[in-house]
């Protein structure tokens, strides 16, 4: 059986590629996560001023069937 040989060199440049690819994983999984942050934040904000605009259509709905009852 043969004994295979690996270059020294070789393995470096995997350690230093992992370690690269590893750190551009982290990076894109914390820019993620604050965009999700944001996203949530407008998400909020949105819903808030859905539910007043639906409050005020419910208050001239009211104010239109009130007119009609009289």
């Amino acid at each position: 059986m043969e004994h295979i040989q690996i270059d020294p060199m070789y393995v470096f440049s995997m350690v230093i590629g992992l370690v690269v690819w590893f750190s551009r994983l982290e990076s894109k999984t914390n820019r993620n996560e604050k965009d999700i942050a944001k996203l949530e934040s407008k998400h909020d904000t949105l819903e808030s001023e859905l539910v007043k605009d639906l409050n005020e259509v419910k208050q001239a709905l009211a104010r239109i069937e009130g007119q009609l009852i009289k």
